[in-house]
């Protein structure tokens, strides 16, 4: 295990996520005592983990491996340790959004219809969608959309004919159907990889600024490296990491050889982000600081408070907490967890992150939510 603080506001500068904490801005006790307890809940538990929590300053620790040596020589588990965080990337796109929608002077109200290729054949109820819709999982979209997401499959299912009088319920994650999962007359909420996904065309259409000869997810990644991250200092996130260092994902002990995700380009949208616990905890403190250097912030308009009462991304939203959660896994028990939570929600809320990179030791999945919210409520504060 390894614990130490660095200030989330020196990534503004580019200054090294090693820098030490001065007098001026002394680590919050929660913070330390949130680290505490989570090291109790996950060493020896999991194969790896790494977590970042605060807002002004940031709180950073690990423990573990991020790959064993079943996959050669074993590499330690740091905060700084890249990991595919599955879909939590759906939150990061719905940053993307927000940003370039007020760099355009658009709302997230006007409807997605003009960004969509022009040689696509779009039915005209998919045109007729927010872009608020796609990230409140409102669209009328009633199948999860299972497995990666390339362009060709977005167009397909896209300029599929909509029946308006359709009300089919949502399928769930058993629902990988494509045809037909359409229900206009059925807008409650339900979760589709589809929604997020077709983002990753949508942005890059809007955005063109100049012809590119990038693909449309490699634009997609530009795009929101530029938005996203590189506002606040994160040079190295991407959906196609070129080297060894970032983690794999086991079945505990890790005895066998880990999975590798690899370039995540056919779902970067969705689930394919590759960050750091560090990282992502950068840009969720900017948000929760409302420093302005990602999200508008103004006295007329809150993108926090947008995101908090209208879910914008999220799974869950209260007063007390909002929270973005991720697995990926496509064989039993191998997996990459994530989740990114603010607590409180509603007051000087501070970021909480958390990856684990296996199954537990009794076989289960390692969700890093339950682990964060017993470590909240150590401090003494209640969670919903």
């Amino acid at each position: 295990m390894r614990l130490s603080a660095i200030i989330a506001a020196a990534a503004v500068l580019g200054v090294s996520a090693c820098v030490s904490v001065p007098e001026s801005s002394p680590t919050d006790p929660r913070l330390t005592a949130m680290a505490s307890s989570i090291d109790r809940q996950l060493q020896d538990q999991v194969v790896g983990y790494g977590y970042a929590l605060g807002r002004d300053t940031l709180v950073t620790g690990a423990g573990g491996l991020a790959r064993t040596a079943a996959d050669g020589e074993a590499v330690a588990y740091t905060p700084e340790t890249p990991m595919i965080i599955a879909s939590v990337s759906k939150w990061v796109s719905a940053l993307a959004t927000m940003r370039l929608l007020q760099d355009k002077g658009l709302s997230l109200d006007d409807p997605i219809g003009p960004y969509f290729p022009s040689d696509w054949q779009v039915d005209p109820y998919f045109k007729s969608l927010t872009f608020a819709q796609l990230l409140t999982h409102t669209s009328g979209i009633k199948t999860h959309g299972n497995g990666p997401m390339p362009v060709a499959r977005l167009q397909t299912f896209f300029s599929q004919s909509v029946d308006l009088d359709s009300t089919v319920e949502c399928r769930g994650f058993q629902g990988v159907q494509d045809a037909s999962p359409i229900s206009p007359g059925n807008l409650d909420y339900c979760y589709s990889n589809f929604n997020a996904a077709i983002l990753g065309v949508l942005l890059s259409n809007l955005d063109a600024a100049e012809p590119s000869d990038l693909s449309l997810p490699r634009q997609y990644e530009r795009l929101v490296q530029t938005l996203v991250f590189e506002p606040v200092g994160v040079t190295t996130a991407t959906c196609a990491p070129s080297d060894n260092a970032y983690a794999l994902s086991y079945i505990y002990p890790g005895d066998a050889p880990g999975k590798d995700w690899g370039e995540q380009y056919g779902r970067c949208a969705t689930g394919g982000w590759y960050l750091s616990p560090l990282d992502l905890a950068k840009v969720l403190a900017s948000v929760a600081a409302k420093d302005g250097r990602i999200l508008m912030e103004s006295e007329e308009y809150s993108s926090l408070d947008d995101i908090r009462t209208r879910g914008l991304g999220l799974d869950r939203k209260t007063p007390e907490m909002i929270e973005k959660a991720g697995v990926l896994g496509d064989d039993p028990g191998v997996l990459a967890t994530s989740a990114m939570i603010l607590f409180p929600a509603d007051q000087a809320p501070f970021a909480a992150v958390l990856f684990t990179n296996s199954t537990t030791t009794e076989g289960r999945i390692a969700h890093p939510r339950p682990y964060l919210e017993r470590a909240y409520e150590e401090t003494g504060e209640e969670t919903p």
